[in-house]
């Protein structure tokens, strides 16, 4: 890599998270806007007990342990903006539930953009977790899915654990958790390992990023197009504030 493109990866890197401010995060206590469900109490029970469970308009299939709720939700503002499609399925011991949401970025098939989400959302995780007293998280770790970067982690907060994957896409990023009481962890953990081992992209997709030396070029490119657009120039001014 020349000196020059080096230089340019650096200082994308470095203002990113603030281009990304907002972009597909999953925080706590977040406000909801509308609902439209579905299908509720949905899903034809298989032999073994359990369901698939297709998302109507996302692009996502997944087996989980009882009936489900397919949904789509939408922000609180603006007003009609989507936040994402939603399968959820609670069961006596566990709550299982997949968000594909879309991304409000035009974002280039590089697969350093998605690291960079990825390392992005850990980040915001990791300081969500840390202003709870009393949660925790572990086994915080990279990973892939379909050649696709993402992480997987197990939050603990005040008597319940999470265990959670997140899967970032060019277009669009997965939240795929199940949520439960510690006392029935025992029972559940068979079933979350089943029902993340079920996770399929529908239809089927595997990460098919260009070769390094196109990947600089759609980088170079995309960088000229946030400058044009003036989001890159707004970034800059929080990493390096005007001079008074």
């Amino acid at each position: 890599m020349n000196t020059r493109m080096g230089f340019i990866l650096a200082f994308v890197m470095a203002v990113w998270p603030y281009v990304l401010k907002g972009e597909n995060e999953q925080r706590p206590h977040q406000g909801r806007g509308a609902i439209k469900v579905h299908r509720e109490a949905a899903g034809t029970e298989e032999s073994d007990g359990w369901f698939e469970a297709k998302s109507t308009e996302g692009h996502f299939r997944v087996r989980v342990p009882a009936e489900f709720t397919d949904s789509t939700e939408y922000k609180p503002e603006p007003p009609g903006a989507m936040k994402g499609f939603v399968v959820t399925s609670k069961n006596s011991d566990a709550v299982f539930e997949v968000t594909e949401t879309p991304s409000e970025m035009e974002l280039p098939r590089v697969r350093k953009f998605q690291e960079m989400m990825r390392d992005h959302q850990m980040k915001v995780i990791s300081e969500a977790t840390s202003a709870q007293p009393d949660a925790l998280l572990y086994d915080v770790r990279k990973s892939e899915f379909n050649g696709f970067p993402a992480f997987d982690y197990r939050l603990h907060n005040k008597g319940h654990v999470t265990i959670g994957r997140t899967i970032f896409l060019p277009e669009r990023t997965y939240f795929v958790t199940a949520k439960y009481p510690s006392e029935h962890h025992s029972k559940v953990s068979p079933q979350t390992k089943r029902f993340f081992d079920s996770f399929q992209l529908s239809p089927p997709q595997q990460a098919n990023y260009p070769s390094p030396e196109e990947e600089k070029r759609v980088m170079f490119e995309y960088l000229v197009k946030l400058e044009e657009s003036g989001k890159l120039k707004s970034a800059t001014k929080e990493v390096v504030p005007a001079q008074k």
